[in-house]
C-alpha cells in the first residue's frame, strides 16, 4: 500500500474520531444535517477519495472498519440510502459484522423497506445468535407489519438475553399498543422509565397512548418532561404543537412546529401540519410557504401539492392552483378526489371540456359517488348538452336515493324538470 493510501485511511479515522460516531445508532438520535461544517465537508472529500481508491485498499484490514464507521455517520445524519451502500460494501469484505447488519436493518426500516430490514436482522442473528439488538429491532419491524405473535416471540427472546433492558420494555409496550391494549402499553412504558428515566422513546410513546385515551394534560406533562432530558426531539415538539392546536393556542402550536422543523427540516408532513395552522388562521402566504417547503423536502409528497393548490384557490390564483394540481394528478393518477378538485378549477377557468374529462375519470375510479355525476351534469348544462345532463342527473338521483340522501335526490329531479321545461318537453313525474 502506498504512503498516500495509508495517509488517507489515517485522515478519515482522525476525522471520524472528532464526530464521535457510536456503534449503536438509536433511531431517535438520527438527525439530518442542514449545514455541513468545514470538518464535515472535508470528510466528504476524503470519502470521495476513498471511493476512488477502494479497489487498491480493499486488502487493508482497516478498510471494513472505516467503511462501517462512515456508514454509521450517514445513518446518524439520516442519509439512509448512502449508509446502506457503505454497509453493503463493508459486509461484502467481512460479513461477520453483526452490528453492521443491525444498523443496515435500521436504515431499511427507516425507509419502510421492512422485508429488507428483517433480512438484515436475520443475518445479524446468523452471525451472532445471541444478539439482543437484532431481536429487538426484528420485533419492532414485525410490529410495523402487523406480525404481532412473531413480534412477541422476539421480544421474549430479547428479554431472555437482556432481562432488565429499558428498550426491551419499551418495545413490549409498543406490542401492547399495537394490539390495542392501552393499559398494558402504559405499564411497560412506565417499567422502561423506572429502569431508565432517560428512555426517550418510552416517554414519546407513553404520551401518544395518553392522547389516544383522551388524557391530553397528562400527555403534555409527559412530553414536556422528556424535553427536559433532551430538548431537540422533533416529534415530541410536533406532538406538543398538535396538542396546542387542539386547545386552539395556534401561535404556540406554530412555535413548536418551527422548533421541530429546525431539527427535522426534511419532514414534509411537519411542514404540511404547520401550513394547515396558517391556513386555518387565514395567513395564506405563510401557509403557501410551508406547503412549498414540504414539496422541497419531498417532491413526491402528493398531499403537499394538493394543499399548495388549495391555498392558491383561496388566494384567487387559479392558474397557479391548476399547476399544483397537475403535478398532484401526475403523482396520483388513481386518486379520484384530486381529479374532482382539478375538475372544479378547470370549470372556474372556463376549461369545460377539461373539467368534463377530469370528472369522467374520477367517476370511472369511484362510480358510486353521486356528487361526481351531479357536477358532471352542471358542466354538461354549461356546454349546452341538455339531453346528456338530464340522463346524468337521473342516474345521480338514483345513487343519492340509495344513500338515503333524499334532499339531494329531489334536487336532481328538480333540475331535470327545469331542463325539460326549458326545452319545451312534457314534464314527467319523476319524483
Amino acid at each position: 500500500m502506498s504512503q498516500d493510501e495509508e495517509s488517507l485511511i489515517e485522515k478519515i479515522f482522525t476525522k471520524l474520531e472528532k464526530f464521535g460516531v457510536e456503534d449503536e445508532i438509536e433511531p431517535e438520535i438520527i438527525r439530518p444535517v442542514a449545514f455541513k461544517s468545514k470538518e464535515r465537508t472535508e470528510l466528504n472529500k476524503l470519502e470521495e477519495e476513498l471511493q476512488r481508491m477502494l479497489e487498491t485498499i480493499k486488502q487493508d484490514e482497516r478498510t471494513p472498519e472505516v467503511l462501517y464507521r462512515l456508514a454509521n455517520l450517514h445513518l446518524k445524519e439520516g442519509e439512509f440510502s448512502r449508509a446502506i451502500v457503505l454497509y453493503e460494501v463493508t459486509l461484502g469484505m467481512n460479513a461477520k459484522q453483526p452490528r453492521a447488519w443491525v444498523n443496515m436493518g435500521i436504515a431499511y426500516r427507516m425507509l419502510k423497506m421492512y422485508e429488507e430490514a428483517m433480512s438484515c436482522f436475520g443475518s445479524a442473528l446468523a452471525v451472532d445468535p445471541d444478539n439482543d439488538c437484532a431481536y429487538l429491532y426484528l420485533a419492532l419491524t414485525e410490529i410495523d407489519i402487523g406480525n404481532y405473535e412473531k413480534a412477541l416471540e422476539n421480544i421474549e427472546q430479547t428479554l431472555r438475553l437482556h432481562p432488565n433492558w429499558d428498550r426491551a420494555f419499551w418495545v413490549k409496550g409498543m406490542y401492547f399498543k399495537a394490539i390495542g391494549n392501552k393499559p398494558g402499553a402504559l405499564l411497560w412504558f412506565d417499567k422502561a422509565l423506572e429502569i431508565n428515566p432517560h428512555c426517550l422513546p418510552a416517554y414519546f410513546e407513553k404520551a401518544r397512548v395518553q392522547i389516544e385515551m383522551g388524557n391530553l394534560n397528562r400527555a403534555k406533562q409527559t412530553l414536556i418532561k422528556s424535553l427536559g432530558i433532551q430538548p431537540e426531539q422533533p416529534y415530541v415538539l410536533a406532538t406538543l404543537a398538535d396538542l396546542y392546536c387542539e386547545e386552539e393556542e395556534f401561535q404556540k402550536a406554530i412555535q413548536f412546529y418551527e422548533k421541530a422543523l429546525v431539527i427535522k427540516f426534511d419532514d414534509p408532513d411537519l411542514w404540511v401540519r404547520k401550513g394547515d395552522i396558517h391556513k386555518w388562521l387565514k395567513s395564506y402566504h405563510e401557509a403557501s410557504k410551508a406547503y412549498q417547503s414540504a414539496i422541497n423536502a419531498d417532491p413526491e409528497y402528493v398531499e403537499a401539492w394538493v394543499k399548495a393548490g388549495q391555498v392558491m384557490i383561496l388566494m384567487n390564483d387559479l392558474q397557479t392552483a391548476l399547476q399544483y394540481f397537475n403535478t398532484a394528478v401526475a403523482l396520483a393518477k388513481d386518486d379520484h378526489s384530486i381529479l374532482f378538485q382539478r375538475a372544479k378549477i378547470h370549470r372556474s377557468l372556463g376549461n369545460l371540456e377539461d373539467a368534463l374529462n377530469d370528472i369522467d375519470a374520477a367517476f370511472a375510479i369511484d362510480p358510486s359517488n353521486p356528487d361526481y355525476l351531479y357536477f358532471r351534469a352542471i358542466i354538461l348544462i354549461e356546454l349546452n348538452r341538455t339531453d346528456e345532463a338530464v340522463r346524468t342527473l337521473r342516474i345521480a338521483a338514483g345513487l343519492y336515493k340509495n344513500r338515503d340522501m333524499h334532499t339531494r335526490a329531489a334536487e336532481c329531479h328538480a333540475r331535470v324538470k327545469q331542463l325539460l321545461a326549458h326545452n319545451g318537453t312534457v314534464v314527467e313525474n319523476s319524483a
